[in-house]
């Protein structure tokens, strides 16, 4: 009787024994996806992980969620290193933002100038935020928008908005109007006139356009973070 009491004792601890080794279960591993948009003179390279080699730009590459390593690379240049966030079942799309060859290459997402959060504005209207990135100003200058409306019998320039102090950090959010043609619809033709913060002389105006959606009258997006680029234009960063 004794002996079968062991052999029963000795088969229970066995079996507590490789319960308790199994550990957890093992998870599946989530993915989501990544985009990188290039705003850089171009010929980034990028590493993921360990050895999972892109050239910039990246439209839908899947990775584990989580903070993954990436490193950033202009021939064999390390640029960046550093860790990024991928959200399970999600799309993330991350910005290469180095607007000319002094800048050091940025990263970032639609968080900056909290883009993101930025509410929209009421129809018939639109949000802009400015930053200057054109090397050959002053590191601080003053930015007005002009376009044209139609008073009859003619269109009219008008100013729609004014940045004061402008730099290479992006300025809060102006809320414009943009002006009406003949036919009552907005008009997407715009000009920069740049000026001295001091002297208030005109240092440079650069023309530009805001795309309308196709086969509409109004504008395509609502929101806009626009730069003056090192080529004298203007560049949409990002818009929505």
């Amino acid at each position: 009787m004794r002996i079968i009491f062991y052999f029963i004792f000795s088969v229970l601890i066995l079996f507590s024994f490789l319960s308790c080794s199994k550990g957890e279960p093992v998870k599946d591993l989530l993915f989501g996806k990544l985009a990188f948009i290039d705003f850089t003179p171009g010929g980034i390279r990028i590493i993921a992980g360990s050895a999972n080699k892109f050239s910039a730009p990246i439209e839908d590459a899947s990775f584990v969620s989580g903070e993954n390593r990436f490193r950033f690379y202009d021939k064999d240049i390390l640029l960046i290193d550093t860790l990024l966030r991928v959200e399970a079942y999600k799309k993330h799309t991350y910005f290469m933002f180095k607007p000319n060859a002094d800048k050091t290459l940025r990263i970032f997402d639609e968080t900056l100038n909290g883009f993101d959060k930025e509410t929209l504005p009421d129809t018939g209207s639109v949000k802009i935020s400015m930053a200057n990135y054109f090397s050959a100003l002053p590191n601080k200058v003053d930015i007005a928008i002009t376009t044209n409306t139609y008073q009859p019998p003619i269109l009219q320039l008008i100013q729609v908005a004014e940045f004061l102090n402008v730099t290479q950090s992006f300025s809060q959010f102006k809320v414009i109007i943009p002006g009406k043609d003949q036919l009552l619809q907005e008009v997407n033709s715009f000009t920069l006139i740049i000026k001295d913060v001091v002297s208030k002389n005109v240092l440079k105006t650069i023309p530009f356009t805001l795309p309308k959606k196709i086969n509409s009258k109004e504008l395509a997006s609502d929101v806009y973070l626009l730069y003056v680029n090192d080529q004298g234009g203007v560049t949409t960063l990002m818009s929505k």
